[in-house]
Formats: C-alpha cells, sequence, structure tokens
C-alpha cells in the first residue's frame, strides 16, 4: 500500500508539476467557459467580428508571449464559432478538410511550410496535429486544429527551431480541453 500511494505522489507531482515550479496554471475560457488550458502565465484576449458567406463570424484569439527564460515566443489560441449545423457531425469528411485547410492557411499566414499534418487517432472531437516552419526554417509552429460542436479551435506554440521539441509545448497542447 505504501509503495502504491508513493507511485500515486510521484504521478501526480510530474503531471502538476509545470505548475508548481514553473509557475503554471488552469486558464479557463471567461466567454463561455467551453475550454481550459494550462498555461505560464495570463493570457490576452481580444475579438474580432468578421463578415463573411455564413454572415457575422466572431473570433476571438487568446495569446500569451513567452518570459524570457521561456523556450516558447507565442502561445496562440484562436475560436471561432460557426452557425449551428455547419459542420455536421456525420459529415467528417467535410470537417476534416476543413481542418486541414485551416493547417495549411495557418502556413501560408507566416509564409512557412507544413512539415506534417495528420488527424489524431484519440478519441474526441476532430483533430489535426501540425508542425509548420517558416522564417527560412529557423521557426517552427506546432500546433492542433479541433472542430467540435461548429466551433473551430486553433492551437499554435510559436518557438526557434533549436527549442522545437520543448516540453512545454507539448504540455499546453496536451493540456487544452474542451468541455
Amino acid at each position: 500500500m505504501k509503495y502504491i500511494l508513493l507511485a500515486l505522489v510521484f504521478l501526480l507531482g510530474t503531471r502538476y508539476g509545470y505548475g508548481q515550479q514553473g509557475g503554471w496554471f488552469l486558464y479557463e475560457d471567461s466567454s463561455d467557459g467551453d475550454f481550459s488550458v494550462e498555461v505560464p502565465g495570463q493570457m490576452d484576449v481580444r475579438s474580432k467580428v468578421m463578415e463573411t458567406s455564413l454572415g457575422e463570424l466572431t473570433s476571438v484569439a487568446y495569446t500569451l508571449e513567452g518570459m524570457d527564460e521561456d523556450k516558447n515566443r507565442l502561445y496562440l489560441i484562436t475560436k471561432v464559432s460557426y452557425p449551428d449545423g455547419t459542420f455536421p457531425a456525420d459529415s467528417v469528411s467535410l470537417i476534416d478538410m476543413y481542418l486541414e485547410e485551416a493547417v495549411y492557411s495557418a502556413a501560408e499566414n507566416v509564409g512557412g511550410e507544413v512539415v506534417y499534418a495528420s488527424k489524431s487517432d484519440r478519441t474526441g472531437p476532430e483533430t489535426f496535429l501540425f508542425r509548420i516552419k517558416y522564417n527560412e526554417g529557423v521557426a517552427v509552429i506546432k500546433g492542433k486544429a479541433i472542430i467540435k460542436d461548429d466551433t473551430f479551435y486553433l492551437l499554435q506554440v510559436y518557438c526557434h527551431t533549436d527549442d522545437s521539441l520543448n516540453r512545454e509545448m507539448d504540455y499546453f497542447l496536451d493540456s487544452f480541453s474542451l468541455r
């Protein structure tokens, strides 16, 4: 029993160690509370209304610039809620096509190139994992594109190529949780 308790303490310490040691904390979406994510600082939130063929859509950007000691330069979540029924749950190919196009658009926006974009095999909402190199290969964006219940989420972490395999990047991306 003592060893089980020690193992549990070790596992919990590993899972939540970032929050205790590195100043990470749980950020919850304040607009409608539909997601949470672990972050190393306070996120800035900005909204923008866009006129589209579907009508007015609001894009919300949650940003956090990395601190001096952080290997990541920028943490970014973009959220766009589409009208009900835009992405029917049984239209997996439509959702996949949209997510893949979103990844390639993100690469185009920074003048970069998609290194990989693949559908996640985890259960849950439709998700694409991706990596983009840009700035002549000196910088990297790693992220996830997700659609759940007609809401699109684009999570991105920007860093220098030399720092592109850091644990904090994956911790941010993997801590993202939808309700």
